[in-house]
């Protein structure tokens, strides 16, 4: 199959260890479509799932995150409201855990007052806005680029959402249901993990949060994918039929062989049940269906699978009448 362009940008990031999870929210922070209302429903759900607040002299916001990118999309998202004077301290830090990666930090200490108003964040929630479409589909491009995590398809189909708190895994809930999602949950390290493992489930999200190049990529994956699985299927399927017909067929041939030269009636019967003994003998490995065919081109009989197998049960017959 010929690569297409979008196969070799992503293997190419591929090879610099950039995993499918980091090629989707490339493909929501490098979108520059986004209005200012959309920024703010993002950096609410991000901020939801993803903010630590230190209580000081100044109080400080807290964001972090593995991935560099995201954090400058967010710098970029607060820099598009122009009525707040926010200052910032970015932060990279190696991580405890893993010894490869790194810990983007974000220290916000300025015009928090003025941001807390403008996002919302800790308003009483208004249950309408899960009714509209677009609030809902920004819900969860925050919720993608805060705690979301997808495998690769070609190795396994599963798609999860990290919530940090029991009122986010709520709100994030009924963002999924706008679009009919289906979804199943489990609790890991005292985190609710929204999960989804059937591929068209995962497709369908990768719609609604609009990563159109990652969507293409998982759907021309998932394709090729089912159709290989299809072609094994039919093959395992037609190894079996092989098998099955190869089996009747030898035991056919033994039956026959031993009626042609013992029984007192063979000699006496039809031309085509005579003509199928003999194409039977010499061809133990073709389907009914085959020799029905050769019969009629080598022998000018017409006869159905059917036929054929009125011949079978009178062989058998007469072989039993043998033992």
């Amino acid at each position: 199959m010929q690569k297409n362009l979008l196969q070799e940008i992503v293997e190419s990031q591929q090879n610099n260890q950039l995993t499918f999870s980091e090629f989707v929210k490339e493909d929501l922070y490098t979108n520059d479509h986004y209005s200012i209302s959309d920024y703010k429903v993002i950096l609410y759900s991000f901020l939801k799932n993803n903010l630590t607040i230190s209580l000081g002299n100044p109080t400080k916001w807290i964001i972090k995150s593995q991935n560099g990118y995201i954090i400058d999309f967010i710098i970029s998202a607060l820099s598009a409201f122009n009525n707040i004077n926010i200052e910032y301290e970015f932060i990279i830090e190696p991580d405890k855990l893993a010894t490869n990666k790194n810990n983007y930090i974000l220290e916000i200490y300025n015009g928090l007052d003025k941001l807390e108003h403008l996002i919302k964040i800790y308003d009483q929630v208004n249950e309408q806005n899960f009714q509209q479409e677009k609030y809902c589909s920004n819900f969860l491009i925050g919720a993608m680029l805060s705690g979301g995590s997808i495998a690769h398809p070609q190795e396994n189909y599963h798609l999860e959402l990290r919530c940090d708190s029991v009122n986010y895994a709520y709100l994030l809930k009924k963002a999924l249901a706008r679009f009919g999602l289906e979804y199943k949950s489990i609790h890991r390290h005292s985190k609710e993990i929204i999960y989804f493992k059937r591929s068209e489930m995962i497709s369908d999200f990768l719609k609604a949060i609009k990563a159109s190049n990652s969507f293409f990529m998982f759907e021309e994956i998932r394709i090729a994918k089912d159709f290989s699985n299809q072609i094994q299927r039919l093959n395992n399927l037609d190894v079996q039929n092989i098998d099955k017909s190869s089996k009747a067929g030898v035991l056919a041939k033994q039956m026959i062989t031993k009626i042609k030269a013992k029984h007192p009636l063979y000699q006496k019967q039809n031309y085509s049940f005579l003509t199928y003994c003999e194409v039977r003998i010499n061809n133990p490995e073709l389907s009914l269906v085959e020799i029905a065919n050769l019969m009629e081109s080598d022998y000018n009989i017409q006869i159905t699978k059917s036929g054929l197998n009125h011949i079978n049960n009178k062989i058998k017959k007469m072989y039993q009448e043998l033992e």
